[in-house]
């Protein structure tokens, strides 16, 4: 209904002075369309609408409920019916697209006004229909419905209170409204059995909807699945079997039968107006049982029990009226901002609680009030409301009103993001509310960059509270991103959730949304690790001219090396992979775009990323990952862990964060014993090979643990002997560097890392061709060597610890790129402490 359209006094007014024209023309000046008198009958009525509406009118032959509503595709009908000049129904959309519908119960032989306009006031043709209408009329009793409707009907025919319920466990709720649809008459609660129930006082003759649907959330309309709804007249409440209202079964304990012996619980229902005066049970011609009262129960209930006998039992019940009645009256209802929680009666001198419950998040109680009038005053009750908008009263000798006064709290109360990234505490609930004002109009970006441990959502809402937009795991990272168009000096807000821990914080950026920005990451875990950035180009005039750099978060510079872009067509991205050391996992990643647009250089710093954030997120968020890719990640994270101790001690420089010896979070997937990895590797130590070569002495091997892909042979020679170039089985190209007097260096490149558990053959030749030493080397000879070599030596703990991460690593590699090694079992040793004495 568009705002303002009905208003009676405006509206008789227009209508009088509609009548008033129409009497003034002649008839043969109207148009063909005009129907006589302007009476309008059953079926299709061709009608014409005049400048600023026409007043037309029915009187049906026969009582009941009918749908009168318009047909047109070119314009936007609204009607208003009247009934002896009071207004009885209105509408503009409620039928198919901008056509108006209402159904109503006419009475025969009463005539109704029915004044049908364009909304813009024009002059148009188009059709009323008018029909008895389908919707399904209940009767007292029980009634089946068919849940692919919306709503039914039911038309009292005496004035009385009335329970309406579904029955047998159909798992639907409703809610009872007046005779034209838009004022909430009661809502049911569901009861123990897990149907709904509510007890409505109605008037003899008038028609009220029920509308109901499913309370599980499950879409049955394409099955015509039916449920069962009963009305009952319980005007009096007395002497009620366990099959009516007041005494019904806990659902905790599902008792539709029992078996002799068996304890028995039910409940009554204290919220219906009336006091439970007593209860007992019957059993044949055996002289009744009084159940025992157990306590308070849901809903304002009291559970009893009883001890089943070896036959079928009926529950009784007398019941007496409350004295008063309690009425919650809130200014938003209509608005679904808040409703008052409370009970409808009690009796002087009862303990009443109440609460008002705020259903927008944006809500608060700006003022209430309760209160109750004798035949000379108003008296107000001292009340207030604690942090949980809840207050408890004493019953007065009288009826009481509770009034709220509800509206949406100032733009203030919240905190204000800045433009660019924002520290966000999520606590309590685990989300916050966020205000954001733009300084230019434009389209922006609100987005978190950073797993920071959780997996956040973000959902956006105007000036008006209103919901624009709501994201959450964009691009599959857990990350949300919202864009959408802000206008200047406009106060937007942003709600900050963690789907998953009640306290933490995380990163959130707004700002406009740039030329280019991350949309994802993913991870390169196999041989050589890395961050893939997932980049998304929204002008793509700046492809041509674009390139891009990673740096490093560090003072110690890393190369990085970048492959050439790849494109996502399933998320429309291209990706970008930067490869780094194993041991400089924690560095921060900043990947900066240069490109030219408008004949301008642009140089801009994205989102930084690092290998750390992502081994850490997959070892915390287990169940959304495969079991090798947990396992190679953990392992990832042993290895970065004790390599950068390693490496800070052995270099005297800081790596990663936190200082000499950084530490993150480190997860063993095998925790292990050095001496275990001995044995378990010990087929690999064969690096005490005999070198019988005239022209050289010795022979030793060495890792490069910073990177672990590149292997040294160290070769001193005899004499004048110069090593000049070699070969190696692996088809790389090893280099030779002299390393002073007789000792030359062969470096073997390339080697990934499950890669350390082959044997490469290398020959090492002079500069005339001459072969020098040939060898068969494996990264594990250095590996099991260093064990060896170390074993039981607690001050050489740390390189040790190292070497084993770097072989569970390894393992782990090689597992995952060839399958099982077959190595045998596993050890179950127990970690090494890096911090033990000597």
């Amino acid at each position: 209904m568009k705002e303002g359209f009905i208003n009676k006094r405006k509206f008789i007014s227009v209508l009088m002075a509609v009548c008033m024209v129409l009497s003034l023309i002649p008839a043969g000046l109207l148009s063909a369309y005009a129907i006589e008198n302007n009476e309008l009958s059953l079926g299709e009525n061709y009608v014409h609408i005049d400048e600023g509406g026409t007043t037309y009118y029915f009187t049906p032959e026969e009582t009941g409920v009918y749908d009168i509503y318009s047909v047109s595709e070119d314009c936007d009908p609204a009607c208003c019916v009247y009934l002896n000049g009071e207004s009885v129904a209105d509408d503009d959309d409620g039928g198919d697209g901008y056509n108006f519908c209402v159904t109503l119960l006419l009475t025969a032989d009463e005539t109704y006004e029915i004044f049908a306009k364009e909304f813009d006031d024009d002059e148009v043709d188009y059709t009323i229909i008018i029909e008895q209408s389908d919707i399904q009329l209940l009767e007292t009793g029980i009634n089946t419905v068919s849940l692919n409707g919306d709503y039914c009907v039911f038309i009292p025919e005496n004035e009385s209170d009335f329970v309406i319920r579904s029955v047998g466990g159909a798992h639907i709720t409703a809610e009872v409204y007046d005779n034209y649809g838009d004022q909430l008459v009661c809502a049911p609660y569901n009861d123990y059995t897990g149907d709904f129930r509510a007890v409505c006082y109605l008037e003899a003759g008038v028609m009220y909807k029920i509308y109901y649907y499913t309370d599980d959330g499950y879409d049955y309309s394409p099955y015509d699945y039916k449920a069962d709804i009963e009305i009952i007249e319980a005007d009096g409440f007395s002497s009620v079997s366990a099959n009516d209202d007041l005494i019904i079964l806990d659902d905790s304990y599902s008792y539709y039968g029992a078996t002799g012996g068996e304890t028995v619980y039910f409940a009554t229902l204290k919220n219906n107006g009336h006091n439970t005066d007593h209860i007992w049970i019957e059993c044949g011609d055996d002289e009744p049982v009084l159940p025992s009262g157990i306590g308070d129960g849901e809903n304002g209930s009291v559970i009893y029990s009883f001890t089943m006998p070896f036959e079928d039992v009926t529950i009784y019940g007398i019941f007496s009226p409350k004295d008063y009645s309690i009425t919650p009256m809130c200014n938003c209802e209509d608005d679904g901002l808040a409703f008052i929680a409370c009970p409808p009666y009690a009796d002087e001198g009862e303990e009443v609680t109440f609460e008002v419950v705020l259903d927008n998040i944006f809500a608060e109680v700006k003022d209430f009030s309760v209160t109750w009038a004798t035949e000379n005053e108003v008296n107000e009750i001292d009340c207030a409301l604690d942090e949980n908008n809840m207050c408890t009263f004493t019953m007065p000798a009288g009826d009481v009103e509770i009034s709220a006064d509800v509206g949406y709290a100032d733009a203030g109360k919240y905190p204000a993001f800045d433009t660019g990234a924002n520290t966000v505490a999520l606590e309590g609930d685990g989300y916050a509310i966020y205000t954001y004002t733009p300084e230019t109009d434009g389209l922006y970006e609100i987005f978190s960059n950073l797993y920071n441990g959780g997996d956040y959502e973000a959902s956006l809402f105007g000036p008006d509270h209103k919901l624009i937009r709501r994201n959450d795991d964009y691009s599959g990272t857990h990350n949300f991103r919202i864009e959408e168009e802000l206008t200047a000096g406009e106060t937007y807000y942003i709600l900050v959730q963690n789907l998953h821990s009640s306290d933490n914080e995380a990163i959130v950026t707004v700002r406009p949304r740039p030329d280019v920005c991350v949309a994802g990451h993913s991870l390169v875990l196999s041989g050589e690790i890395g961050v893939i950035f997932n980049l998304r180009f929204y002008d793509e005039s700046i492809m041509d001219s674009f390139s891009v750099e990673f740096l490093p978060g560090n003072s110690d510079p890393v190369t990085f090396q970048l492959i050439e872009a790849e494109f996502d067509s399933d998320n429309e991205t291209y990706l970008f992979t930067c490869y780094m050391p194993a041991y400089r996992m924690a560095d921060m990643i900043t990947p900066v775009v240069h490109y030219t647009k408008d004949g301008e250089e642009v140089t801009a710093e994205l989102e930084p990323y690092s290998v750390e954030n992502y081994v850490e997120y997959v070892c915390t968020n287990q169940d959304g990952f495969d079991y090798d890719v947990i396992r190679l990640a953990e392992a990832l994270a042993d290895y970065g862990y004790y390599a950068q101790a390693y490496l800070s001690d052995l270099h005297g420089f800081s790596v990663g964060k936190g200082g000499k010896y950084a530490k993150m979070d480190f997860y063993t997937t095998n925790t292990y014993n050095y001496e275990d990895v001995v044995t378990w590797a010990s087929g690999y130590a064969v690096c005490d090979k005999e070198i019988d070569m005239e022209s050289v002495e010795k022979l030793s091997l060495s890792l490069n643990l910073e990177s672990a892909t590149e292997l040294f042979i160290n070769i001193t020679v005899k004499d004048d002997v110069v090593p000049a170039y070699a070969e190696c089985s692996n088809g790389s190209d090893p280099t030779i560097t002299h390393k002073g007097g007789n000792v030359y260096r062969v470096t073997i490149s390339n080697i990934l890392a499950q890669d350390l558990f082959l044997s490469h053959s290398v020959i090492v030749y002079d500069e005339y061709g001459n072969q020098l030493a040939s060898v068969d080397v494996s990264p594990m000879h250095y590996v099991t060597a260093i064990l060896y070599a170390n074993a039981g030596n607690p001050q050489k703990v740390l390189l040790c610890n190292t070497v084993c991460a770097l072989y569970n690593y390894a393992e782990t590699a090689d597992w995952l790129a060839n399958g099982d090694p077959g190595l045998g079992p596993e050890p179950e040793p127990e970690p090494i402490d890096p911090n033990a004495e000597p």
